[in-house]
């Protein structure tokens, strides 16, 4: 594949992902019931005792659904900034180094997990991790 296709298939690819990016975010935000109600999300239980004190107990469980379309998104993110990063490398003509390749993505994954999901902080290292893995390996081959 020339030059020329490459950067248009990752400008295409760079457009897709930022719009399903922000597409996704938007209707999260828009209709937050779409994906979970409460009596999926929690429960609480009120135990008294005729003689002893009143206990009450708060659970939650995960929403598999948004953290599973939230990895997606982060996954998307990141293969963003990869096509980014390879568009930058054919103009320049010059490889970048694999730590800046890793820390880009470190602190996209970051800044994504703090910003906009805290809630997902270990589920965004886990990905972050596989992804900086997969970068190593493909750098390596």
């Amino acid at each position: 594949m020339d030059t020329k296709k490459k950067i248009l298939f990752l400008t295409i690819w760079i457009f897709l992902g930022i719009a399903i990016i922000l597409g996704v975010i938007i209707v999260i935000n828009l209709f937050p019931n779409i994906l979970s109600s409460v009596k999926e999300a929690s429960a609480t239980v009120i135990n008294e005792g005729d003689d002893g004190p009143t206990t009450i107990y708060i659970t939650a469980k995960y929403n598999w659904k948004m953290i599973l379309i939230i990895s997606l998104l982060l996954i998307i993110l990141d293969f963003v900034f990869l096509a980014i990063i390879k568009i930058i490398e054919h103009i320049k003509v010059k490889n970048i180094k694999l730590i800046y390749k890793v820390i880009i993505i470190f602190l996209v994954n970051l800044l994504f997990s703090i910003l906009l999901f805290p809630g997902m902080f270990v589920w965004s290292i886990l990905i972050t991790a596989i992804i900086i893995a997969f970068i190593i390996y493909k750098e390596r081959i």
